[in-house]
Protein backbone atom coordinates (compact mmCIF):
# COMPACT_ATOMS: atom_id res chain seq x y z
CA UNK A 1 0.00 0.00 0.00
CA UNK A 2 0.98 3.54 -1.20
CA UNK A 3 -0.03 6.71 0.74
CA UNK A 4 0.80 9.97 -0.66
CA UNK A 5 0.03 12.56 2.39
CA UNK A 6 0.40 16.59 2.24
CA UNK A 7 3.32 18.28 3.50
CA UNK A 8 1.63 19.42 6.58
CA UNK A 9 -0.05 16.00 7.19
CA UNK A 10 1.85 12.70 8.70
CA UNK A 11 0.86 9.26 8.81
CA UNK A 12 1.61 6.62 11.75
CA UNK A 13 0.87 2.75 11.03
CA UNK A 14 0.95 0.46 13.46
CA UNK A 15 2.08 3.30 15.81
CA UNK A 16 5.52 3.86 13.70
CA UNK A 17 5.87 7.07 11.26
CA UNK A 18 5.06 5.92 7.72
CA UNK A 19 7.12 6.63 5.15
CA UNK A 20 5.67 7.73 1.46
CA UNK A 21 5.83 4.51 -1.25
CA UNK A 22 6.92 2.01 1.33
CA UNK A 23 5.72 -0.97 1.32
CA UNK A 24 3.78 -3.21 3.64
CA UNK A 25 3.19 -6.36 4.70
CA UNK A 26 -0.06 -8.39 3.41
CA UNK A 27 -2.89 -8.06 6.44
CA UNK A 28 -4.58 -5.59 8.86
CA UNK A 29 -2.68 -2.59 10.11
CA UNK A 30 -3.71 0.34 12.20
CA UNK A 31 -3.41 3.42 9.89
CA UNK A 32 -3.30 7.15 11.62
CA UNK A 33 -3.46 10.24 9.34
CA UNK A 34 -3.23 13.48 10.99
CA UNK A 35 -3.45 16.96 8.36
CA UNK A 36 -3.47 20.25 10.08
CA UNK A 37 -3.97 23.58 7.73
CA UNK A 38 -6.96 26.13 6.78
CA UNK A 39 -9.83 24.74 4.93
CA UNK A 40 -9.70 28.02 3.07
CA UNK A 41 -7.14 26.12 1.11
CA UNK A 42 -8.92 24.25 -2.51
CA UNK A 43 -5.92 22.48 -2.84
CA UNK A 44 -6.84 19.99 -0.12
CA UNK A 45 -6.31 16.33 -0.88
CA UNK A 46 -5.33 12.76 0.50
CA UNK A 47 -4.79 10.32 -2.24
CA UNK A 48 -4.60 6.42 -0.69
CA UNK A 49 -3.51 3.82 -2.87
CA UNK A 50 -3.50 -0.08 -3.17
CA UNK A 51 -0.42 -0.77 -5.52
CA UNK A 52 1.48 -3.65 -7.41
CA UNK A 53 4.38 -1.48 -8.12
CA UNK A 54 6.53 1.30 -7.23
CA UNK A 55 4.74 4.61 -5.57
CA UNK A 56 2.17 6.44 -8.01
CA UNK A 57 3.11 8.08 -10.65
CA UNK A 58 1.67 9.14 -14.42
CA UNK A 59 4.16 6.26 -15.57
CA UNK A 60 2.98 3.59 -12.80
CA UNK A 61 -0.31 4.80 -12.34
CA UNK A 62 -1.79 1.72 -13.98
CA UNK A 63 -0.40 -0.37 -11.80
CA UNK A 64 -2.26 0.86 -8.30
CA UNK A 65 -6.32 1.24 -8.07
CA UNK A 66 -7.93 3.97 -5.83
CA UNK A 67 -8.54 2.05 -1.91
CA UNK A 68 -11.77 1.85 -0.99
CA UNK A 69 -13.15 3.40 1.99
CA UNK A 70 -13.63 -0.27 3.74
CA UNK A 71 -9.94 -0.61 3.44
CA UNK A 72 -9.61 1.95 6.62
CA UNK A 73 -13.17 0.04 8.69
CA UNK A 74 -12.20 -1.84 11.90
CA UNK A 75 -13.08 -5.86 11.38
CA UNK A 76 -15.93 -7.11 13.71
CA UNK A 77 -13.66 -8.82 15.72
CA UNK A 78 -12.39 -5.40 17.15
CA UNK A 79 -15.20 -4.82 18.74
CA UNK A 80 -17.01 -7.17 21.35
CA UNK A 81 -19.00 -9.48 20.04
CA UNK A 82 -22.92 -8.97 20.46
CA UNK A 83 -23.46 -11.93 22.94
CA UNK A 84 -20.12 -10.38 25.51
CA UNK A 85 -22.00 -7.09 25.56
CA UNK A 86 -25.60 -9.03 26.26
CA UNK A 87 -24.00 -10.97 28.92
CA UNK A 88 -22.68 -7.86 30.63
CA UNK A 89 -26.18 -6.16 30.59
CA UNK A 90 -27.14 -8.99 31.43
CA UNK A 91 -25.11 -9.10 34.51
CA UNK A 92 -25.80 -5.72 35.87
CA UNK A 93 -30.06 -6.17 35.30
CA UNK A 94 -29.40 -9.31 37.35
CA UNK A 95 -27.68 -6.88 40.20
CA UNK A 96 -30.27 -4.24 39.85
CA UNK A 97 -33.27 -6.96 39.90
CA UNK A 98 -31.17 -7.98 43.32
CA UNK A 99 -30.62 -4.82 44.92
CA UNK A 100 -34.19 -3.88 43.83
CA UNK A 101 -36.08 -7.08 45.69
CA UNK A 102 -33.91 -6.06 49.16
CA UNK A 103 -35.71 -2.62 48.86
CA UNK A 104 -39.30 -2.09 50.60
CA UNK A 105 -42.10 -1.52 48.58
CA UNK A 106 -42.00 2.84 48.71
CA UNK A 107 -38.16 2.59 48.24
CA UNK A 108 -38.57 -0.05 45.54
CA UNK A 109 -41.27 1.93 43.44
CA UNK A 110 -39.52 5.20 44.03
CA UNK A 111 -36.36 3.58 42.36
CA UNK A 112 -38.43 1.56 39.58
CA UNK A 113 -39.98 4.72 38.29
CA UNK A 114 -36.18 6.47 38.32
CA UNK A 115 -35.30 3.75 36.34
CA UNK A 116 -38.32 3.89 33.95
CA UNK A 117 -37.27 7.36 33.45
CA UNK A 118 -34.04 7.22 32.57
CA UNK A 119 -34.87 4.01 30.16
CA UNK A 120 -37.31 6.59 28.83
CA UNK A 121 -34.15 9.43 28.06
CA UNK A 122 -32.16 7.03 26.77
CA UNK A 123 -34.38 5.53 24.14
CA UNK A 124 -35.44 8.81 22.79
CA UNK A 125 -31.83 10.02 22.95
CA UNK A 126 -30.78 6.50 21.05
CA UNK A 127 -33.63 6.54 17.71
CA UNK A 128 -33.02 10.65 17.95
CA UNK A 129 -28.91 9.41 17.28
CA UNK A 130 -29.91 7.06 14.75
CA UNK A 131 -28.59 8.09 11.58
CA UNK A 132 -29.02 11.69 12.87
CA UNK A 133 -26.68 13.77 10.07
CA UNK A 134 -27.84 11.81 7.23
CA UNK A 135 -31.64 12.27 7.88
CA UNK A 136 -34.06 14.13 7.77
CA UNK A 137 -31.60 15.00 4.29
CA UNK A 138 -29.71 18.22 4.90
CA UNK A 139 -31.16 19.61 1.54
CA UNK A 140 -34.56 19.37 3.26
CA UNK A 141 -34.22 22.46 5.26
CA UNK A 142 -31.91 25.39 3.90
CA UNK A 143 -32.76 26.95 7.63
CA UNK A 144 -29.92 24.57 9.65
CA UNK A 145 -27.82 26.68 7.34
CA UNK A 146 -28.18 29.73 7.93
CA UNK A 147 -28.72 29.18 12.07
CA UNK A 148 -25.00 27.43 11.78
CA UNK A 149 -23.27 30.25 9.28
CA UNK A 150 -24.99 32.84 12.04
CA UNK A 151 -23.79 31.05 15.03
CA UNK A 152 -20.09 30.66 14.12
CA UNK A 153 -19.78 34.09 12.44
CA UNK A 154 -20.86 35.71 16.01
CA UNK A 155 -18.16 33.45 17.95
CA UNK A 156 -15.85 34.25 15.69
CA UNK A 157 -15.82 37.41 14.67
CA UNK A 158 -18.65 39.03 16.46
CA UNK A 159 -20.58 39.40 12.94
CA UNK A 160 -24.04 38.23 12.20
CA UNK A 161 -24.54 36.61 8.86
CA UNK A 162 -27.49 34.13 7.57
CA UNK A 163 -28.69 33.44 3.91
CA UNK A 164 -32.17 34.73 3.63
CA UNK A 165 -35.16 33.70 1.12
CA UNK A 166 -36.08 37.41 0.35
CA UNK A 167 -32.05 39.07 0.21
CA UNK A 168 -32.76 41.57 -2.52
CA UNK A 169 -35.56 43.37 -0.72
CA UNK A 170 -32.77 44.48 1.94
CA UNK A 171 -30.86 46.31 -0.84
CA UNK A 172 -28.23 48.64 0.25
CA UNK A 173 -29.30 48.07 4.09
CA UNK A 174 -27.03 44.92 4.32
CA UNK A 175 -23.81 43.77 2.72
CA UNK A 176 -24.56 40.77 0.07
CA UNK A 177 -22.44 38.07 -0.68
CA UNK A 178 -23.32 34.53 -2.42
CA UNK A 179 -22.01 31.23 -1.35
CA UNK A 180 -22.13 28.11 -4.17
CA UNK A 181 -22.67 25.12 -1.00
CA UNK A 182 -23.20 21.46 -2.38
CA UNK A 183 -24.46 22.55 -5.94
CA UNK A 184 -26.80 25.44 -4.41
CA UNK A 185 -26.31 29.19 -4.80
CA UNK A 186 -27.03 30.72 -1.55
CA UNK A 187 -27.85 34.72 -0.84
CA UNK A 188 -25.78 36.04 2.06
CA UNK A 189 -26.29 39.04 4.05
CA UNK A 190 -24.75 41.05 7.10
CA UNK A 191 -25.69 41.66 9.20
CA UNK A 192 -28.69 39.14 9.61
CA UNK A 193 -31.46 39.95 11.96
CA UNK A 194 -34.42 37.10 10.58
CA UNK A 195 -34.16 35.29 13.58
CA UNK A 196 -32.53 35.99 17.13
CA UNK A 197 -29.26 34.11 18.11
CA UNK A 198 -29.90 31.97 20.71
CA UNK A 199 -30.07 28.78 19.62
CA UNK A 200 -27.47 30.04 16.60
CA UNK A 201 -25.05 30.59 19.49
CA UNK A 202 -25.69 27.18 20.65
CA UNK A 203 -25.54 25.42 17.57
CA UNK A 204 -22.01 27.90 16.32
CA UNK A 205 -20.44 26.61 19.57
CA UNK A 206 -20.82 22.81 18.58
CA UNK A 207 -19.14 23.67 15.14
CA UNK A 208 -16.26 25.48 16.42
CA UNK A 209 -16.01 21.84 19.13
CA UNK A 210 -16.05 20.13 16.23
CA UNK A 211 -13.49 21.89 14.33
CA UNK A 212 -15.09 24.09 12.20
CA UNK A 213 -12.58 27.03 10.58
CA UNK A 214 -15.16 28.57 8.36
CA UNK A 215 -18.88 29.52 9.05
CA UNK A 216 -19.44 27.27 5.75
CA UNK A 217 -17.20 23.86 6.86
CA UNK A 218 -19.80 22.97 10.23
CA UNK A 219 -20.53 19.40 10.12
CA UNK A 220 -24.40 18.25 10.84
CA UNK A 221 -22.97 15.20 12.65
CA UNK A 222 -21.49 18.00 15.28
CA UNK A 223 -24.55 20.64 14.69
CA UNK A 224 -27.27 18.59 15.31
CA UNK A 225 -26.83 16.99 18.71
CA UNK A 226 -27.57 20.42 19.96
CA UNK A 227 -31.26 19.69 19.03
CA UNK A 228 -31.13 15.85 20.01
CA UNK A 229 -29.60 16.74 23.86
CA UNK A 230 -31.88 19.78 24.30
CA UNK A 231 -34.52 16.32 24.46
CA UNK A 232 -32.92 15.39 28.15
CA UNK A 233 -34.01 18.69 29.46
CA UNK A 234 -36.99 18.62 27.71
CA UNK A 235 -37.91 15.07 28.95
CA UNK A 236 -36.81 15.90 32.40
CA UNK A 237 -38.81 19.00 32.86
CA UNK A 238 -42.00 17.05 31.21
CA UNK A 239 -41.43 14.54 33.77
CA UNK A 240 -41.22 17.02 36.62
CA UNK A 241 -44.22 19.10 35.54
CA UNK A 242 -46.47 15.39 35.19
CA UNK A 243 -45.32 14.65 38.83
CA UNK A 244 -46.72 17.81 40.12
CA UNK A 245 -49.71 18.00 37.87
CA UNK A 246 -50.61 14.18 38.73
CA UNK A 247 -48.99 12.66 41.49
CA UNK A 248 -50.24 9.32 41.53
CA UNK A 249 -50.64 7.10 38.32
CA UNK A 250 -48.04 7.03 35.53
CA UNK A 251 -49.44 9.55 33.23
CA UNK A 252 -45.39 11.72 33.47
CA UNK A 253 -43.92 8.43 32.25
CA UNK A 254 -46.26 7.54 29.39
CA UNK A 255 -45.85 11.20 28.15
CA UNK A 256 -42.13 11.28 28.16
CA UNK A 257 -42.79 8.00 26.12
CA UNK A 258 -44.83 9.93 23.69
CA UNK A 259 -42.20 12.29 23.09
CA UNK A 260 -39.33 9.85 23.05
CA UNK A 261 -40.37 7.72 20.20
CA UNK A 262 -43.47 9.33 18.50
CA UNK A 263 -41.95 9.81 14.92
CA UNK A 264 -42.60 13.20 13.83
CA UNK A 265 -41.46 14.17 17.28
CA UNK A 266 -37.47 12.37 17.22
CA UNK A 267 -37.27 12.96 13.59
CA UNK A 268 -38.45 17.03 13.68
CA UNK A 269 -36.08 17.44 17.01
CA UNK A 270 -33.25 15.98 14.97
CA UNK A 271 -33.17 19.24 13.41
CA UNK A 272 -31.26 22.97 13.76
CA UNK A 273 -34.22 25.22 14.63
CA UNK A 274 -34.96 27.63 16.96
CA UNK A 275 -37.74 26.29 18.22
CA UNK A 276 -35.81 22.78 19.56
CA UNK A 277 -34.67 25.36 22.28
CA UNK A 278 -38.38 27.04 23.05
CA UNK A 279 -39.32 23.88 24.77
CA UNK A 280 -36.71 23.51 27.48
CA UNK A 281 -37.08 26.90 28.09
CA UNK A 282 -40.93 27.02 28.51
CA UNK A 283 -40.91 23.97 30.18
CA UNK A 284 -38.46 25.66 32.61
CA UNK A 285 -40.23 28.63 33.14
CA UNK A 286 -43.70 26.52 33.72
CA UNK A 287 -42.37 24.45 36.51
CA UNK A 288 -40.41 27.42 37.99
CA UNK A 289 -43.47 28.35 38.69
CA UNK A 290 -44.70 25.32 40.23
CA UNK A 291 -41.77 25.20 42.48
CA UNK A 292 -42.56 28.71 43.44
CA UNK A 293 -45.95 27.78 44.53
CA UNK A 294 -44.60 25.27 46.56
CA UNK A 295 -41.57 27.18 48.18
CA UNK A 296 -42.56 30.86 48.06
CA UNK A 297 -38.68 31.68 46.63
CA UNK A 298 -38.41 34.76 45.04
CA UNK A 299 -35.44 33.19 43.40
CA UNK A 300 -37.47 30.54 41.36
CA UNK A 301 -40.11 33.70 40.57
CA UNK A 302 -37.27 35.37 38.85
CA UNK A 303 -35.75 32.65 37.27
CA UNK A 304 -39.44 31.69 35.88
CA UNK A 305 -39.59 35.34 34.33
CA UNK A 306 -35.49 35.00 33.08
CA UNK A 307 -36.54 31.82 31.27
CA UNK A 308 -39.68 32.91 29.84
CA UNK A 309 -37.69 36.37 28.43
CA UNK A 310 -34.84 34.24 27.24
CA UNK A 311 -37.68 32.00 25.12
CA UNK A 312 -37.79 35.50 23.00
CA UNK A 313 -34.15 35.39 22.60
CA UNK A 314 -34.42 31.85 20.91
CA UNK A 315 -37.73 32.57 18.81
CA UNK A 316 -39.74 36.28 19.05
CA UNK A 317 -42.81 34.01 19.13
CA UNK A 318 -41.31 32.66 22.08
CA UNK A 319 -42.22 35.64 24.15
CA UNK A 320 -45.89 33.49 24.58
CA UNK A 321 -44.23 31.99 27.44
CA UNK A 322 -44.15 35.42 29.77
CA UNK A 323 -47.86 36.00 29.59
CA UNK A 324 -48.43 32.53 29.87
CA UNK A 325 -46.51 32.12 33.48
CA UNK A 326 -48.31 35.63 34.26
CA UNK A 327 -51.55 34.09 33.62
CA UNK A 328 -50.99 30.59 35.38
CA UNK A 329 -49.79 33.03 39.08
CA UNK A 330 -52.79 34.86 38.52
CA UNK A 331 -55.19 31.52 38.75
CA UNK A 332 -54.36 31.59 42.11
CA UNK A 333 -54.39 35.63 42.65
CA UNK A 334 -50.89 35.81 43.75
CA UNK A 335 -50.65 39.36 41.71
CA UNK A 336 -47.93 40.63 42.91
CA UNK A 337 -45.95 37.57 42.09
CA UNK A 338 -47.38 37.88 38.74
CA UNK A 339 -46.15 41.32 38.10
CA UNK A 340 -42.74 40.64 38.89
CA UNK A 341 -42.48 37.17 37.18
CA UNK A 342 -43.80 39.44 33.75
CA UNK A 343 -41.63 42.27 34.25
CA UNK A 344 -38.90 40.42 34.47
CA UNK A 345 -39.64 38.24 31.24
CA UNK A 346 -40.21 41.59 29.72
CA UNK A 347 -37.11 43.36 30.63
CA UNK A 348 -35.06 40.18 29.31
CA UNK A 349 -37.26 40.32 26.18
CA UNK A 350 -36.28 43.92 25.23
CA UNK A 351 -32.56 42.88 25.91
CA UNK A 352 -33.59 41.53 21.83
CA UNK A 353 -34.27 44.78 21.30
CA UNK A 354 -30.77 46.17 22.51
CA UNK A 355 -28.94 43.58 20.38
CA UNK A 356 -30.51 44.61 17.10
CA UNK A 357 -30.09 48.54 18.64
CA UNK A 358 -26.45 47.55 19.38
CA UNK A 359 -25.49 46.31 15.92
CA UNK A 360 -27.99 48.09 13.13
CA UNK A 361 -30.83 49.21 14.40
CA UNK A 362 -32.99 50.15 10.89
CA UNK A 363 -31.91 46.76 9.30
CA UNK A 364 -33.41 45.20 12.61
CA UNK A 365 -36.79 46.78 12.31
CA UNK A 366 -36.73 46.27 8.71
CA UNK A 367 -36.19 42.76 9.39
CA UNK A 368 -39.07 42.28 12.01
CA UNK A 369 -41.38 43.94 9.96
CA UNK A 370 -40.72 42.15 6.99
CA UNK A 371 -40.81 39.21 8.99
CA UNK A 372 -44.53 40.21 10.32
CA UNK A 373 -46.30 40.71 6.68
CA UNK A 374 -47.23 36.84 5.74
CA UNK A 375 -51.20 36.39 4.69
CA UNK A 376 -53.72 35.66 7.66
CA UNK A 377 -57.27 34.24 7.22
CA UNK A 378 -59.33 32.46 9.97
CA UNK A 379 -58.95 29.26 8.41
CA UNK A 380 -55.30 29.35 9.72
CA UNK A 381 -55.50 27.24 13.19
CA UNK A 382 -56.94 24.61 11.70
CA UNK A 383 -53.91 22.72 10.18
CA UNK A 384 -52.43 22.46 13.63
CA UNK A 385 -54.82 19.68 14.60
CA UNK A 386 -54.49 17.70 11.10
CA UNK A 387 -51.97 18.71 9.07
CA UNK A 388 -48.40 17.09 10.22
CA UNK A 389 -45.01 17.36 8.51
CA UNK A 390 -41.44 16.17 8.85
CA UNK A 391 -39.70 19.58 7.55
CA UNK A 392 -42.12 19.25 4.21
CA UNK A 393 -43.33 15.74 4.18
CA UNK A 394 -46.82 15.93 4.96
CA UNK A 395 -47.21 12.77 7.25
CA UNK A 396 -47.71 11.70 11.22
CA UNK A 397 -51.58 12.81 11.02
CA UNK A 398 -52.92 9.98 13.16
CA UNK A 399 -50.11 10.94 15.87
CA UNK A 400 -51.20 14.17 16.19
CA UNK A 401 -54.65 13.69 15.81
CA UNK A 402 -54.27 11.71 19.44
CA UNK A 403 -52.18 13.91 20.73
CA UNK A 404 -55.11 16.68 20.17
CA UNK A 405 -57.93 14.50 21.23
CA UNK A 406 -56.42 13.01 24.21
CA UNK A 407 -55.40 16.43 26.07
CA UNK A 408 -58.71 17.43 25.43
CA UNK A 409 -60.04 14.38 26.60
CA UNK A 410 -57.47 14.62 29.46
CA UNK A 411 -58.59 17.82 30.39
CA UNK A 412 -62.37 17.22 30.79
CA UNK A 413 -61.65 15.24 33.73
CA UNK A 414 -59.83 17.39 35.57
CA UNK A 415 -59.94 20.87 37.23
CA UNK A 416 -59.52 23.84 35.53
CA UNK A 417 -56.63 24.95 37.60
CA UNK A 418 -55.07 21.77 37.79
CA UNK A 419 -55.45 21.45 33.63
CA UNK A 420 -54.27 25.03 33.41
CA UNK A 421 -50.59 24.02 33.45
CA UNK A 422 -50.88 22.03 30.49
CA UNK A 423 -52.98 24.16 28.25
CA UNK A 424 -52.06 28.05 29.15
CA UNK A 425 -48.32 27.89 27.64
CA UNK A 426 -49.75 24.94 24.66
CA UNK A 427 -52.77 27.61 23.53
CA UNK A 428 -51.05 30.86 24.28
CA UNK A 429 -48.08 29.64 21.89
CA UNK A 430 -50.60 28.29 19.36
CA UNK A 431 -51.78 31.56 18.96
CA UNK A 432 -48.31 32.87 18.79
CA UNK A 433 -47.43 30.71 16.35
CA UNK A 434 -50.43 30.95 14.34
CA UNK A 435 -50.51 34.60 13.82
CA UNK A 436 -46.53 34.89 13.70
CA UNK A 437 -46.25 32.12 10.78
CA UNK A 438 -49.15 33.65 8.78
CA UNK A 439 -50.19 30.49 6.30
CA UNK A 440 -46.89 29.53 5.89
CA UNK A 441 -46.68 25.49 7.90
CA UNK A 442 -43.12 23.41 7.99
CA UNK A 443 -42.97 20.38 10.43
CA UNK A 444 -40.57 22.64 12.84
CA UNK A 445 -43.07 25.07 13.77
CA UNK A 446 -45.08 23.06 15.60
CA UNK A 447 -42.20 21.71 17.74
CA UNK A 448 -42.99 24.16 20.83
CA UNK A 449 -46.51 22.05 20.96
CA UNK A 450 -45.02 18.56 21.22
CA UNK A 451 -43.99 18.70 25.62
CA UNK A 452 -47.43 20.03 26.23
CA UNK A 453 -49.43 18.11 23.96
CA UNK A 454 -47.73 14.52 25.10
CA UNK A 455 -48.20 15.88 28.99
CA UNK A 456 -51.94 16.22 28.09
CA UNK A 457 -52.30 12.68 26.37
CA UNK A 458 -49.77 10.77 28.70
CA UNK A 459 -52.78 11.90 31.11
CA UNK A 460 -55.05 10.62 28.53
CA UNK A 461 -53.04 7.35 28.90
CA UNK A 462 -53.00 7.42 32.16
CA UNK A 463 -56.72 7.10 32.90
CA UNK A 464 -57.11 4.60 30.17
CA UNK A 465 -55.26 2.20 32.07
CA UNK A 466 -57.00 3.65 35.36
CA UNK A 467 -60.15 2.90 33.64
CA UNK A 468 -60.03 1.35 30.66
CA UNK A 469 -63.48 2.19 28.61
CA UNK A 470 -64.53 1.37 24.91
CA UNK A 471 -63.91 5.40 23.47
CA UNK A 472 -60.49 5.70 25.21
CA UNK A 473 -59.34 2.63 23.74
CA UNK A 474 -61.33 3.18 20.31
CA UNK A 475 -59.38 6.42 20.20
CA UNK A 476 -55.90 4.60 21.10
CA UNK A 477 -56.14 2.07 18.81
CA UNK A 478 -57.14 3.74 16.12
CA UNK A 479 -54.98 6.63 16.06
CA UNK A 480 -51.74 5.06 17.79
CA UNK A 481 -52.09 1.21 16.94
CA UNK A 482 -54.00 1.32 12.95
CA UNK A 483 -52.14 4.69 11.89
CA UNK A 484 -49.04 3.38 12.97
CA UNK A 485 -49.74 0.40 10.92
CA UNK A 486 -49.74 1.90 7.87
CA UNK A 487 -45.82 2.01 7.67
CA UNK A 488 -45.79 -1.94 7.77
CA UNK A 489 -46.89 -2.09 3.98
CA UNK A 490 -45.66 -0.04 0.83
CA UNK A 491 -48.56 2.13 -0.32
CA UNK A 492 -47.70 0.71 -3.72
CA UNK A 493 -48.28 -2.94 -2.59
CA UNK A 494 -51.89 -1.59 -0.70
CA UNK A 495 -52.72 -0.08 -3.88
CA UNK A 496 -52.62 -2.75 -6.44
CA UNK A 497 -56.44 -4.95 -6.24
CA UNK A 498 -54.73 -8.41 -5.98
CA UNK A 499 -53.54 -7.61 -2.62
CA UNK A 500 -56.87 -6.19 -1.26
CA UNK A 501 -58.68 -9.40 -0.01
CA UNK A 502 -55.83 -10.32 2.29
CA UNK A 503 -55.43 -6.87 3.70
CA UNK A 504 -59.18 -6.45 3.97
CA UNK A 505 -58.63 -9.70 6.37
CA UNK A 506 -56.00 -8.89 8.09
CA UNK A 507 -57.37 -5.73 8.62
CA UNK A 508 -60.35 -7.06 9.93
CA UNK A 509 -58.68 -9.46 11.88
CA UNK A 510 -56.66 -6.55 13.63
CA UNK A 511 -59.35 -4.18 14.23
CA UNK A 512 -61.43 -7.04 16.22
CA UNK A 513 -58.27 -8.15 17.97
CA UNK A 514 -57.63 -4.47 18.91
CA UNK A 515 -61.03 -3.36 20.27
CA UNK A 516 -62.25 -6.66 21.43
CA UNK A 517 -60.86 -5.96 25.27
CA UNK A 518 -62.46 -2.42 25.40
CA UNK A 519 -65.79 -3.52 24.08
CA UNK A 520 -65.82 -6.20 26.77
CA UNK A 521 -64.72 -4.17 29.67
CA UNK A 522 -67.37 -1.47 28.51
CA UNK A 523 -69.94 -4.01 28.31
CA UNK A 524 -69.32 -6.29 31.61
CA UNK A 525 -66.73 -4.56 33.57
CA UNK A 526 -65.09 -6.53 36.79
CA UNK A 527 -61.76 -7.16 37.70
CA UNK A 528 -61.17 -9.85 34.85
CA UNK A 529 -61.97 -7.81 32.04
CA UNK A 530 -60.13 -4.75 33.54
CA UNK A 531 -57.10 -7.08 33.76
CA UNK A 532 -57.84 -8.23 30.03
CA UNK A 533 -58.07 -4.55 29.00
CA UNK A 534 -55.32 -3.32 31.07
CA UNK A 535 -53.34 -6.05 28.96
CA UNK A 536 -54.75 -5.02 25.93
CA UNK A 537 -53.16 -1.42 26.89
CA UNK A 538 -49.67 -2.54 27.63
CA UNK A 539 -49.36 -4.35 23.96
CA UNK A 540 -50.86 -1.57 22.33
CA UNK A 541 -48.10 0.83 23.43
CA UNK A 542 -45.29 -1.62 22.97
CA UNK A 543 -46.73 -2.11 19.42
CA UNK A 544 -46.72 1.58 19.14
CA UNK A 545 -43.17 1.92 20.71
CA UNK A 546 -41.29 -1.06 18.23
CA UNK A 547 -43.35 0.60 15.05
CA UNK A 548 -42.36 3.96 15.70
CA UNK A 549 -38.66 2.73 16.62
CA UNK A 550 -38.82 0.97 12.98
CA UNK A 551 -40.05 4.03 11.41
CA UNK A 552 -37.12 6.38 12.92
CA UNK A 553 -34.80 3.91 12.26
CA UNK A 554 -35.46 3.21 8.89
CA UNK A 555 -36.65 7.03 7.69
CA UNK A 556 -33.70 6.82 4.97
CA UNK A 557 -35.55 4.43 3.12
CA UNK A 558 -39.53 5.48 4.08
CA UNK A 559 -38.73 8.88 3.41
CA UNK A 560 -39.66 8.16 -0.34
CA UNK A 561 -41.46 5.54 0.20
CA UNK A 562 -44.20 7.59 2.64
CA UNK A 563 -43.44 10.86 1.74
CA UNK A 564 -46.83 13.10 1.61
CA UNK A 565 -48.29 9.88 3.09
CA UNK A 566 -51.40 11.71 4.45
CA UNK A 567 -51.98 13.63 1.16
CA UNK A 568 -51.73 10.32 -0.95
CA UNK A 569 -55.65 10.63 -2.37
CA UNK A 570 -56.19 6.84 -2.42
CA UNK A 571 -55.80 6.69 1.40
CA UNK A 572 -57.54 9.87 2.02
CA UNK A 573 -60.46 10.02 -0.28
Amino acid sequence: MHLRPLPRGSVRVDGEPFRSGARLSEGEHDVQVTWEGSFDDRNVELLTYFCRGPAPSPSTSAFCDPAPIRAFTPTHDSRAPYWIVAARLARVAGAGTVWLASLDRRRRSTWLGRVALVGLVALGLGIRLYDYDVMPDFRENGDELFATWNGWSLLETGETRGWSLWANVYRSRVEHSRLEYFGMDWNIIQPYFEHPPLTHLLVGAAAHLGGAEHFAHAKLSHTRLVPILLMIPTLLLMFGIGRRVDPRGAGPWLACMLYAVTPTIALQTRVIKEEALLGPLGLGAVYAVLLYKERESLRLLILAGVLAGAATWAKVTGFAFVPAIVALLMTERRFRAAALAGAVGVLVSAGLLVYGAAIDWETFRFAQQHQGTRPLHFNIFLRWFDVTLINHSVIGRGWMLFLWLGTAASHARRKVGTSGVVLVPLLLYLSAITIGTGNWTFGWYAVPLYPWLCLGAGRFLADLWDEPDFFRGFLACVLLGLYSMNFLFDPAFMKQPPNWPPLRVGIALTIALLFAPFGLVQVLRSPLTTRIARGAVALLLLGFVVLSTRFVVRYETFFDTYKNFDRDVYFDR
